[in-house]
């Protein structure tokens, strides 16, 4: 068994090491800018980096921008983790990042293997699971970022796999131990990734039903796990309210002190009216980039406003009435010409709200009650199911080469219709993972966990990037597969009895 996976975390490691090189190489070839000719390049790399950089320099762990936002705007998980490999302020730096980064995913892929073989109780099965997302590459696209993604799945397999070693332990001591570095497990993976914080479902149910019929230790081990896994955030979210003298929340990216960038209340208001309908977030940002840009710069006129509309929907624009969106993007437009006031000075936002904002706000949240009210059916049904299908209906393949360099080739275009099937299959059979024939405990952590984290980004976040699948991936395949496993079971086993005479 630890040979069959060592030998697929092996491979899986050379594969993800030589398929990342040589995205980075054609990348160099067609002028393509990385950091340090080591990594690629995004633009939400400088929250990370440069908190870890500052803290270096300065011990204050903060990014550049010039308002309080400066101190938390991200979580810190990803930024200590960038700190601890000195700040990849060199190449030297980064290029071992790319090594710990590729290691822990090959060390995570031998994991998975025993976490498949437990779920599945097949060594073939699981040997396939974790030779597929290991070794074809559809998991390893962001190893060579500096991006969550790059670390986030692996602590996701590195805490299901502790959860199983817990529940299989014999003794009790030995029992609570992994149960406590499975909530240590946790604390890190919640204060990098915040919305990941749903595996706290599996973590503990499996303490609930391991301890149940012995009382003291269920406190005991639910007391502890408890204070372990939430105390860092806890710490982070105190740090936090008393450095901006209010609460900011898991995800303060809309803060009112904003000065430097659109994401303020307003962005937030107007980006949740046009989720409704399904917008991908690259292109409201595309369209509402350019509408922001204009005001921040002095122009606030109508046509403006109306290259804005042009990218509604006609039956939106029908449904709320053209005169009322016009309204109430003149509205924004005062509001960034006394944000422009304080842009300009580099200056931050005072912690109220201004009036005109306040004034947009209420218009803005106006239009979308009257939007489920007229569309209910869009709003609620076929909106997510437009982002359950940018969701789950691709392929995983993000790298360079696969979109740019080998795109046409015979060869590359049938692996990637493979991985698209592959891909929506896997996620298509989530739901029916609530029903599989499973202990409840296995199934709270490898079902309705994972479908959750799916309904979150569907129903509420909606604005989803296809990376947001990553970190669920490996949980969302073995589930699948077991889906899949009891069908096949059940087939074969209609096959085989007798018809009534």
């Amino acid at each position: 068994m630890r040979k069959t996976a060592f030998i697929i975390a092996l491979i899986s490691l050379v594969s993800a090491w030589c398929i990342n090189q040589y995205n980075l190489s054609e990348l160099r070839k067609d002028g393509v800018e990385l950091r340090l000719n080591e990594t690629v390049i995004t633009a939400d790399d400088d929250s990370y980096i440069a908190p870890a950089r500052n803290f270096l320099e300065t011990g204050e762990l903060k990014n550049n921008l010039k308002d309080k936002s400066a101190y938390f705007l991200r979580p810190p998980g990803y930024s200590w983790w960038l700190i601890f490999h000195g700040g990849v302020q060199n190449s030297a730096q980064l290029f071992t990042l790319k090594i710990t980064q590729t290691l822990l995913f090959s060390f995570s892929v031998y994991f998975l293997f025993f976490i498949a073989f437990d779920f599945l109780n097949s060594k073939k099965l699981a040997a396939i699971t974790s030779a597929v997302y290991g070794v074809s590459t559809i998991a390893s696209g962001f190893l060579f970022y500096t991006l969550t993604e790059a670390i986030t799945p692996a602590l996701v397999i590195f805490l299901v796999y502790a959860l199983i070693k817990s529940k299989n332990e014999d003794r009790t001591r030995r029992k609570q131990l992994f149960y406590f570095l499975s909530s240590a497990l946790f604390a890190a993976l919640f204060i990098t990734r915040p919305v990941l914080g749903v595996f706290a479902l599996g973590l503990f149910c499996f303490i609930l039903f391991d301890f149940w019929k012995n009382k003291k230790q269920l406190v005991i081990t639910v007391l502890a796990a408890f204070l372990i896994a939430f105390t860092p955030m806890a710490l982070w979210q105190i740090r936090n309210s008393t450095i901006a003298q209010q609460y900011v929340g898991l995800h303060p990216i809309y803060f009112n002190q904003h000065s430097s960038t659109c994401f303020r209340p307003t962005h937030q208001a107007l980006w949740t009216l046009n989720k409704g309908w399904g917008e991908k977030g690259a292109r409201f940002h595309e369209y509402f980039g350019e509408f922001w840009s204009a005001g921040i710069n002095g122009d606030t006129s109508s046509t403006q406003r109306e290259k804005f509309i042009s990218n509604i929907p006609k039956h939106v624009i029908q449904a709320l009435g053209r005169k009322n969106i016009d309204e109430m993007l003149h509205h924004y437009q005062v509001s960034i010409l006394h944000q422009k006031t304080f842009h300009d000075a580099k200056i931050s936002m005072p912690q109220k709200l201004p009036n005109s904002e306040v004034e947009t706000i209420k218009r803005i949240e106006q239009l979308v009650r009257q939007y489920k009210q007229k569309l209910p059916l869009e709003y609620y049904l076929t909106s997510p199911l437009k982002v359950f299908k940018t969701l789950a209906f691709h392929s995983n393949l993000s790298l360079y080469i696969y979109q740019k360099t080998l795109r046409g080739n015979l060869l590359m275009e049938g692996f990637r219709l493979l991985a698209y099937g592959f891909h929506a299959l896997i996620f298509t059979l989530l739901i029916f993972s609530v029903f599989s024939k499973t202990t409840i405990e296995y199934k709270s952590l490898f079902s309705i966990t994972v479908v959750l984290y799916v309904g979150y980004l569907i129903f509420i976040q909606r604005g989803i990037e296809e990376r947001y699948t990553l970190p669920i991936f490996a949980i969302a395949l073995i589930s699948s597969t077991q889906v899949l496993q009891q069908i096949v079971g059940k087939v074969k086993k209609g096959k085989l009895k007798k018809p009534a005479l």
